[in-house]
């Protein structure tokens, strides 16, 4: 059996999927030799058209790829490349994200020294060293209603190398397969955004742990795909999955009441940035995205509106 499996979702990322490739099967490497251990790397391309499927394949020939004929999105990207690979662990990278030997070490031995954690996460920085939010708490009405510093949900690190959380970021998430095979793949029911968040609540309410690893750290670009998305779909689609998290583990009632709040809460906003508008292009911009998403919570919230309805398509 294999040791690590790693599996990278890219959609019309080829640089940043070829340096991310880059610096893993170097990080690799290292891991194999140091302990014994062998892996194997799955790209899933949801079908890309910069070239990404062809680089991979003359740059990295022992990677295996996967070419969708579609964007399947990221849930339907991951799973596809699970069903396809057999490791003891398994890594699910961002084709953003670089990682290290010492960062896989150290998130390995954290699933390893304890049999009941099924995931685990390290420390995101963004490419200038700043920390990112690598740790977060399930949507529910109280984190709509509190911010972050006041629920006091996100347990202090600094002074652990890992500790318990109820989520943490999908860029770079280490699974543990016998987890996997228990409470299965990733839900499809979400095409971007939360999908990780949701597989983090399903693995503990079969009780396994989820890890912050705090003396491992990653890379992570942010947005390098969202620099092809639709702002306004984008908006629409977190929403859409956000919805859809509420509705299936809080109930519909919950989700009515953050949809109302979100609205009431667009509408003070816009309200607010109306007058600074009309000197101010960002702010314009920014508006005109807020009424946009107004307008789909308060119509249909068609899911051809947000990045599904997309999909495939570099410029709308």
């Amino acid at each position: 059996m294999i040791d690590l499996s790693v599996v990278i979702v890219t959609w019309n990322t080829r640089d940043c999927t070829l340096s991310c490739l880059s610096d893993l099967v170097s990080a690799l490497a290292i891991v194999e030799r140091r302990r014994n251990w062998t892996s194997e790397v799955m790209v899933v391309d949801n079908a890309s058209t910069d070239g990404t499927s062809s680089e991979v394949r003359r740059l990295f020939p022992d990677v295996s790829l996967r070419v969708n004929s579609e964007n399947l999105g990221f849930a339907r990207g991951v799973n596809g490349g699970l069903k396809a690979i057999s490791g003891r662990y398994v890594l699910l990278l961002n084709s953003d994200a670089f990682i290290g030997a010492a960062t896989i070490e150290v998130c390995l031995d954290a699933l390893e020294s304890n049999s009941r954690a099924g995931i685990a996460g390290p420390r995101l920085l963004h490419g200038n060293g700043k920390p990112q939010r690598s740790v977060h708490t399930f949507p529910d009405l109280w984190s709509e209603l509190v911010p972050p510093f006041v629920r006091g949900r996100v347990p202090r690190v600094q002074d652990q190398s890992s500790v318990s959380v109820e989520a943490v970021r999908g860029a770079v998430l280490f699974a543990r397969m016998e987890m996997i095979k228990e409470i299965g793949l990733l839900s499809e029911d979400y095409f971007f955004f939360l999908e990780e968040t949701d597989w983090c609540w399903r693995a503990q309410k079969s009780h396994w742990e989820v890890l912050f690893v705090s003396d491992a750290w990653a890379i992570h670009l942010m947005g390098e795909s969202s620099k092809r998305r639709n702002a306004l779909r984008t908006r629409i689609e977190f929403q859409r999955s956000l919805d859809l998290f509420l509705r299936k583990h809080r109930g519909p009632k919950v989700a009515q009441i953050v949809l109302f709040l979100r609205i009431m809460r667009g509408l003070v906003s816009g309200l607010i940035e109306l007058p600074l508008a009309i000197f101010r292009p960002r702010v314009r911009d920014r508006l005109g995205q807020r009424l946009g998403l107004l307008r789909w919570q308060m119509g249909g919230r068609s899911s051809s509106e947000g990045l599904e309805g997309w999909k495939g398509r570099l410029s709308d």
